[in-house]
């Protein structure tokens, strides 16, 4: 899945600067995808962070793709590597202690309000 990742984010890597996500970030990202099966859109990434927009061809903010947002965000949630992730439906923050702390969000269908699902290291 690394290869496939890495191909699909080839041609951001030539009109970025300094292009580069963290290994820590491509592995748990390619980790959660394979074990859920979901495939995903990144918009937008950062060496420490990615953003995803659409899952199955479903925006993240339609009201269908609630289910998919959910079981992706709890994925990520389950690695040991996350740090924050974040969506309209909630956002994650894993404590010093490594305790995961959870605060839900407004899940009115506003497409002016909704953001991408953030996952950091």
């Amino acid at each position: 899945m690394k290869k496939y990742l890495l191909i699909a984010l080839l041609p951001f890597s030539v009109c970025a600067e300094d292009f580069y996500v963290q290994d820590e970030l491509a592995n748990m990202v390619d980790e959660v995808i394979r074990t859920t099966r979901l495939k995903v859109n990144i918009p937008d990434m950062a060496p420490k962070y990615v953003r995803i927009d659409q899952i199955d061809g479903l925006g993240v903010c339609a009201p269908e793709a609630k289910q998919k947002v959910l079981q992706l965000q709890t994925a990520f949630n389950k690695h040991p590597n996350m740090f924050r992730t974040k969506s309209i439906l909630g956002a994650y923050h894993r404590q010093a202690n490594g305790d995961v702390i959870y605060k839900p969000m407004n899940t009115t269908p506003n497409q002016n309000k909704c953001e991408f699902i953030t996952v950091s290291v």
